[in-house]
């Protein structure tokens, strides 16, 4: 077979082993061929993925049987091999062959029964585009919090799919991310009106989304519900079948850890301001690349962190630094007269802006506790709590003055 086609596998597969484990199985890959076709399997009992890499030309004799080879292993050997390579068996060991004369051979040290093949199978609840995947990846997971113990809860996506939508949530008690997407990059769900909160590891959408060849292709999704034990009518698996053939499952977060999921995530529908003007849209870019010029100057004598203050005056948004050492401005267009003083986390708004789609909209709230909302133009909201920091401190800036209606805006 041609050696690109091992290359790509493995790097598609490679998130879906374990680096560190007791379990040394959980490093290894599965083999086998079937009518021709090598197939290759990988778990770290979180996420698994089974999936083909490409038929193998004039096969002879009978299919491989399933075995396990080191990953690190493998893909060193194929790393450097640019010919095409035959695969052969014999006894405990995998033989690797190219056209120009090289060789290698893997052991097949731990046998195929003690690989925990995961279940793939499970009750379909509907499609999504694979793109749907990417753009939770990249928009949404970066969000949820760090896997620390502390909450665990919020170190997963909250993933629902109703009717022709698809809902993905995201938080860290900081920021809040909401992605609704809706037909054509969603559709035909067949689940009930009501359907269950599923939490999803905010590590396994990237890998999940790397999967697909096509972003505009179909995966099927489907959950399995044990009928019995403490997590029985609750979705403890999460099965996605691709165009492509391979097919990944993922361990969500069920009852059994004895969380009660409704008072432990966040409320985003109450967390979210709703019905506030919009004070302010431009280009995300733009935006980005002018807040990038600014230099949020860190207060070293009291430690605290740098961030921006983000006053409203009705056609423009100005953004400066905490202290009054070199104060620069930023103006995009706005269209309400609210003034507030809002102090925002520097790193977590190049963030947020770095994810939004092309324009994005801000709306703020008279009370400047009250978080501040980004949107953009494909279904993706943003919500930042501000930053506890007295008003005297804006003061110590210096007046900025109001800036004309004629500005040049970002």
């Amino acid at each position: 077979m041609k050696t690109k086609l091992l290359k790509a596998a493995l790097t598609k597969i490679k998130p879906f082993t374990a680096a560190r484990s007791t379990l040394p199985v959980l490093q290894n890959v599965a083999l086998w061929t079937k009518d021709g076709t090598l197939w290759m399997e990988a778990t770290n009992l979180e996420i698994a993925c089974k999936m083909p890499v490409g038929y193998v030309d004039g096969c002879n004799g009978p299919d491989i049987d399933p075995c396990t080879v080191e990953y690190k292993a493998l893909a060193g050997i194929t790393q450097n091999w640019d010919e095409d390579i035959n695969f052969a068996v014999e006894g405990s060991a995998l033989n690797i062959l190219s056209h120009d004369g090289k060789k290698a051979t893997l052991r097949m040290t731990i046998p195929y029964a003690d690989f925990p093949s995961p279940n793939y199978q499970g009750e379909n609840i509907g499609y999504l585009y694979a793109s749907t995947l990417n753009d939770a990846a990249v928009k949404v997971a970066p969000s949820a919090m760090r896997p620390n113990g502390e909450r665990p809860i919020l170190e997963n996506v909250m993933m629902q799919l109703r009717g022709e939508e698809a809902r993905f949530v995201s938080a860290d008690g900081i920021e809040l991310v909401v992605l609704e997407v809706g037909a054509p990059h969603s559709l035909n769900f067949t689940q009930p009106a009501e359907p269950p909160q599923l939490f999803v590891p905010a590590t396994a959408f990237k890998p999940l989304a790397g999967l697909a060849d096509n972003p505009a292709s179909l995966v099927q999704v489907a959950t399995v519900i044990p009928k019995e034990g403490p997590d029985a009518g609750y979705p403890t698996v999460l099965c996605l079948r691709y165009a492509n053939d391979a097919v990944a499952s993922v361990r969500l977060m069920g009852t059994s850890l004895g969380l009660n999921h409704e008072l432990h995530y966040p409320d985003w529908t109450i967390i979210i301001p709703k019905d506030l003007p919009k004070v302010g849209y431009g280009s995300s870019e733009s935006l980005l690349k002018a807040l990038k010029s600014l230099k949020p100057i860190t207060d070293t004598h009291k430690n605290e962190a740098s961030f921006w203050w983000f006053t409203t005056y009705g056609v423009n948004i100005v953004a400066r630094s905490y202290t009054g050492e070199g104060m620069q401005t930023v103006h995009f267009r706005c269209w309400t007269n609210r003034k507030n003083n809002i102090a925002l986390d520097a790193s977590r708004v190049r963030g947020l802006l770095s994810r939004a789609g092309t324009m994005v909209t801000f709306s703020v709230a008279e009370d400047r506790m009250r978080p501040i909302l980004i949107e953009d133009e494909i279904g993706w909201k943003a919500v930042l709590m501000p930053l506890n920091v007295q008003d005297t401190q804006a003061d110590s800036v210096g007046k900025v003055q109001e800036p004309k209606e004629n500005d040049n805006n970002v």
